[in-house]
């Protein structure tokens, strides 16, 4: 079994949110903001697999429509639902 790496302590999970939204790569904001939940006390399997939270977002699965949506509310991506299952199928989501 590995040895656990520590979190360094000049980051917090704010600050990676900030520095994630700057990114235009969708691969490297996606594992800032993985990051930043760990960083928020989040376990570091979950960082990256969670689904939505009907009370927060309203929905009880994720559609291509709202990761869409969602995408461009949170970094002004503009893809419509065929390029955003197109990259989820690249990245190993598949339907």
């Amino acid at each position: 079994m590995g040895r656990a790496v520590g979190l360094r302590k000049d980051f917090d999970g704010p600050a990676l949110g900030r520095l994630a939204r700057s990114f235009k790569s969708a691969p490297q904001a996606r594992r800032l903001l993985a990051l930043a939940q760990i960083y928020d006390g989040g376990r570091r399997g979950e960082a990256v697999e969670r689904g939505p939270s009907p009370a927060i977002h309203g929905l009880v699965r994720w559609r291509l429509i709202d990761l869409a949506h969602g995408l461009y509310e949170e970094f002004a991506v503009s893809l419509d639902e065929t390029s955003v299952s197109r990259e989820l199928t690249k990245l190993g989501y598949a339907k």
